[in-house]
């Protein structure tokens, strides 16, 4: 519990920091270059998020059968990554930007996978610490550069969000150097390919779970235009907020998930438990959303004249999140990737459907939109591939 806890307000902390600067930004970018920064922030996040999701489920779940093989996936899984978000953005990014992309991801993939090794060895100080001084030394950096006249930019800011992922993986790789010999790589091409094949229900549902977030994001770059991305850009850093209480209340319910095991009665505690946390869980989100809801145009200054709309929308699928992720680390006990693999396959062909039928009559929101149904259907999903489990008669 303690680690937990620990955890908790490292993040807290951290994402304080975080959000921070992205209010910094929205604040005091232009839209265009806001608009620049956040396509590309999200394209490095997107990118190391797809290839260390996958990583993460294999270290802590899997970490003797496959550590041998792990160096090898990662750069594999880093590069299928950048490449897919270079096309995502292809038509709007300069040679330039596909450098900085192809840079960002593998940086930001390495710099993951060293904290995702100390979460596996029970490390949480060190964990927790990590992420503080990489947003530490971003809000450095980026004053630093931001205090030069004609340097502030949105390339300038991810310079500054590169250099501090860099010297905090540099100082951590220091002090774990004793804690992590270096071990033999397997690079077997055989090999390799039965390790894809045995994992290939993680790596897919993982992946898919890392991209569902980015969908609002990516469907608002196919309508196009400066002031499109820059809202969409700006809603989603709001939507960051509401991911603190996610993880505060996730911090409280996830431990008792692991005395629930696997069971006809454990569904009963677990919706005992829901029954308990969700109307504080709802409290929060309420005052959280009115919060940001407020404060919006004393922040930008009126630059984004629909972005409390797109927000307001938005707001909603964290919260389907939080009431969806007991059921799907029941499926994870279970050992179900397929399962869920099913579910957010479904979710995101909801979101490209949805998003084509309702682009004609909601315009500048249908990305919105189709996300917030993307997220109840995976709702839904999980919600039902769980009590199909506990429906079935016990033999």
């Amino acid at each position: 519990m303690k680690g937990v806890l620990r955890v908790a307000m490292g993040d807290a902390f951290s994402k304080a920091l975080l959000i921070g600067i992205n209010l910094y930004l929205i604040r005091h970018l232009e839209i265009d270059q806001y608009a620049h920064f956040t396509l590309l922030l999200n394209a490095m996040f997107l990118g190391y998020q797809l290839a260390c999701g996958p990583l993460e489920r294999i270290y802590i779940a899997e970490y003797d059968k496959y550590r041998d093989h792990l160096p090898i996936l990662q750069w594999v899984l880093s590069g299928v990554a950048a490449l897919t978000c270079i096309l995502w953005l292809w038509r709007d990014i300069a040679w330039t930007d596909v450098l900085l992309i192809i840079v960002g991801v593998f940086l930001l993939a390495s710099y993951q996978v060293l904290r995702i090794r100390l979460q596996q060895r029970l490390d949480f100080t060190l964990f927790s610490l990590s992420d503080i001084l990489k947003n530490g030394l971003w809000f450095t950096l980026l004053s630093l550069l931001f205090s030069v006249p004609f340097l502030p930019s949105g390339v300038s800011a991810l310079l500054a969000m590169l250099g501090g992922a860099f010297i905090s993986m540099s100082i951590l790789r220091w002090i774990t150097k004793s804690r992590f010999p270096a071990r033999q790589v397997n690079l077997s091409f055989s090999g390799g390919g039965r390790i894809f094949w045995e994992v290939r229900y993680i790596i897919l549902y993982t992946m898919a779970g890392a991209l569902v977030p980015y969908l609002p994001i990516m469907m608002a770059t196919m309508i196009g235009g400066d002031e499109v991305n820059a809202t969409y850009g700006a809603a989603m850093r709001y939507q960051a907020i509401l991911g603190m209480v996610v993880f505060a209340v996730n911090a409280v319910l996830l431990p008792h998930m692991a005395v629930y095991g696997r069971g006809h009665s454990d569904q009963g505690l677990l919706w005992k438990h829901l029954a308990r946390s969700a109307p504080w869980a709802l409290v929060l989100f309420a005052v959280a959303i009115l919060c940001v809801w407020w404060t919006i145009p004393y922040i930008d200054g009126g630059k984004y004249p629909l972005l409390r709309q797109v927000f307001l929308i938005l707001s909603i699928p964290p919260v389907l999140s939080l009431l969806g992720t007991p059921f799907v680390n029941m499926l994870l006990l279970d050992g179900r990737a397929r399962a869920l693999l099913g579910c957010m396959s479904a979710g995101l062909a909801v979101n490209f459907f949805g998003y084509i039928l309702l682009r004609p009559s909601q315009g500048f929101f249908a990305p919105a939109w189709a996300s917030l149904f993307a997220y109840a259907t995976i709702t839904v999903a999980v919600v039902l591939c769980e009590c199909r489990k506990c429906l079935r008669p016990v033999r």
